[in-house]
């Protein structure tokens, strides 16, 4: 789990290693005082018979106790900045890596689940790196050092004050094991799926309110919080007996601490001092250990979450091409192309050839299911074949990096996802670096600037979450004008005109037109392109 932890932490693994390594310091200067305050009752005792020593010991207590916290200070500090950085870096990396991924990895999870792993997951890290670590590892040093310190007073009343303590430690680690990880498993699990409930439920909400399925809809989302409140539950009703066996052995220490003590000192071998120092500081040894059950159940959480991250990190990807292959020219070639979604013989497409010449335009004919869309989507690679080969010129697709495959393409989906931000910007996803001119000649041939202008902040305005502002014929536009803003060599149209209206749709092919001038297409409706 720690060298998991060092793997996630990257180029922040410094921060991290000098945080842990300040609180193992600030644990030992924490356990000076005490043996201080040993030297002292020995003094007192003594009836201050070295005053000048005695004040010498009062004078460091308060030195140690500031070192302490000035150390702590100071490791707290690192242990939150290292998290955030690694919180920063995490998410920017899974984001990175959900750009390589297959679209199938997407096709057999849902959003619900996968928000889970960038947002949930990834903050329970940050809290346990923040927060947690730093308290596991004073929780662990403490009773450490603590206990070298008492083992060097006296070896007896050590082993009376340690034992019980360790017993309850072996006893709560033996109980665990792998049960307590399964339990652990079915809550994050259950957890996830509440997520996805949630998400689906107000995605949905509109077609569950038009088809009068309130009450089913409901009750399955309701099924899934029950089902995370019943594993929640399960998870503490199965560890309190532990726990309470646990507490139970450690709050014994005072009475074995007594009873040892106490046939010391009555057969002389033992110092009143140092029994008076033991039955202070043996309970105090044991309370630290009460701690150790709270953070197992938190490094069995985080252990997961580090698995389900872990999982997102190392998804196998698209592979990539390093070398730079660049098309000399840009018609595109199927050759005996298979595909299948699931992996098996049930293809989507079987021995598909065909070959679009550059500077055409092909409009791909056939009833639903036939596979038009999934042969637009296999050109940018969005899946991989699993026999035959795509040519883009004289390459393979395979063998162009996918960066440059993508740049060399333009794509106008049937559903359009726009982002919440203006729609200046969303016009520029098309081309980041371009100027509010070039963005405005693209609206302009995408037949976007009436709407726009009668927009109440024009191209400043901001989208509502996936459009919902604008009409399904408008955000086409807004993808179409995306599209001529990037100029690429190849344009793929899926079914760009669907589910508008006679208007919208004249809106769109003209713009579409615009689109394809002297430029490679390929379409699903060939009345998109019916004047070409």
């Amino acid at each position: 789990m720690f060298r998991d932890l060092l793997n996630l932490a990257g180029k922040r693994k410094a921060k991290l290693i000098a945080s842990c390594i300040l609180l193992i310091l600030s644990a030992c200067f924490s356990v000076i005082p005490f043996f201080l305050i040993y030297l002292l009752l020995i003094e007192l005792f003594r009836s201050f018979s070295n005053q000048a020593n005695a004040w010498y010991l009062v004078a460091l207590l308060p030195v140690f106790y500031i070192l302490t916290s000035i150390l702590l200070i100071y490791a707290y500090d690192l242990s939150h900045r290292a998290a955030y950085e690694i919180l920063y870096d995490i998410r920017l990396e899974l984001g990175e890596r959900m750009t390589r991924l297959p679209l199938g990895y997407f096709n057999d999870r849902n959003t619900g689940e996968l928000e889970t792993v960038m947002n949930e997951n990834v903050e329970r890290l940050e809290f346990f790196l923040a927060h947690h670590l730093p308290e596991i590892i004073t929780t662990i040093f403490v009773p450490f050092f603590l206990g070298a310190l008492l083992f060097l007073l006296d070896w007896r009343m050590a082993l009376a004050s340690t034992a019980p303590p360790l017993l309850a430690l072996v006893f709560l680690l033996l109980s665990s094991g792998r049960k307590w990880s399964q339990m652990v498993n079915k809550f994050l699990t259950a957890q996830s799926r509440v997520n996805a409930a949630i998400v689906e439920y107000i995605q949905g909400i509109k077609a569950i309110k038009a088809f009068n399925q309130t009450a089913e809809s409901f009750h399955k989302f309701q099924e899934s919080i029950a089902t995370w409140r019943d594993s929640l539950t399960k998870w503490n009703k199965e560890t309190a007996p532990y726990f309470s066996i646990y507490e139970a052995i450690i709050t014994s220490t005072l009475v074995v601490i007594l009873s040892v003590g106490l046939w010391l000192y009555r057969h002389g071998t033992l110092s009143i001092e140092k029994f008076i120092l033991f039955l202070f500081l043996g309970p105090l040894f044991g309370t630290q250990f009460l701690r150790i059950y709270q953070f197992l159940r938190y490094w069995l959480e985080e252990k997961e979450c580090v698995d389900r991250v872990n999982k997102l990190r190392y998804a196998p990807v698209l592979s990539d091409c390093i070398n730079d292959n660049t098309p000399s020219r840009f018609d595109i070639t199927f050759k005996n192309v298979s595909f299948s979604y699931d992996g098996d013989e049930k293809y989507a497409l079987q021995d598909i050839s065909f070959h679009v010449p550059q500077g055409t335009v092909c409009a791909l004919v056939g009833p639903s299911g036939a596979g038009k869309s999934t042969i637009a989507k296999l050109i940018p690679r969005f899946w991989d074949v699993d026999k035959g080969v795509i040519l883009i010129g004289e390459y393979n697709i395979k063998d162009i990096p996918i960066q440059g495959l993508l740049s060399h393409i333009s794509i106008v989906f049937q559903e359009v996802f726009l982002f919440n931000d203006s729609i200046l910007e969303n016009i520029r996803l098309g081309k980041p670096e371009a100027t509010e001119e070039e963005v405005r000649a693209a609206a302009r041939a995408a037949r976007c600037e009436d709407f726009i202008e009668a927009l109440p902040d024009g191209y400043n305005t901001v989208i509502g979450e996936k459009g919902v502002k604008l009409s399904a014929g408008e955000k086409q536009r807004i993808s179409i004008a995306r599209a001529i803003l990037k100029n690429a060599p190849i344009v793929i149209l899926d079914e760009a005109t669907a589910f508008v209206d006679p208007e919208n749709e004249r809106l769109i092919q003209e713009a579409i037109s615009n689109l394809i001038k002297g430029e490679n297409g390929n379409c699903n409706r060939p009345q998109a392109l019916h004047h070409h």
